[in-house]
């Protein structure tokens, strides 16, 4: 008796341990090319965006700049990783990667929301044009 209950515990474990994780139906994250689609989007999409820094954001810290292209503007949180050497980033065009935070999830996602006060793009790469 013991020793089915334990083979039986162990294959439920094992099963357990081994099981593939379900991918979602659709894909949740994509790529979006303007800042109006990218504030019009999920957290955590991909924002490739080319245009001007145009300067400092001065309601946040000293790493969050404004970005512009056609289509509108939004704050963008740049570390310093990111700047590297570029001396003075308001000047020329740049293309900018990152990822879009404090919007709201994908319906799909089962997590809490994040606290952010607003909608930013967090800068992963730049490029001067």
């Amino acid at each position: 008796m013991k020793k089915s209950a334990l083979s039986i515990a162990f294959i439920l474990v094992c099963s357990i341990a081994f099981a593939q994780p379900v991918p979602p139906a659709a894909p949740i994250y994509s790529e979006v090319y303007t800042i109006a689609d990218c504030l019009n989007s999920y957290e955590g999409t991909t924002c490739i965006i080319t245009g001007k820094v145009t300067g400092m954001d001065t309601v946040y810290h000293h790493n969050r700049y404004i970005i512009k292209d056609s289509t509108g503007e939004m704050s963008a949180n740049f570390s310093h990783h990111v700047i590297g050497n570029y001396t003075d980033i308001t000047s020329g065009t740049y293309k900018i990667i990152g990822e879009i935070r404090g919007v709201n999830h994908h319906p799909d996602m089962h997590r809490a929301p994040k606290h952010h006060l607003d909608a930013h793009l967090a800068v992963r790469y730049m490029e001067k044009q």
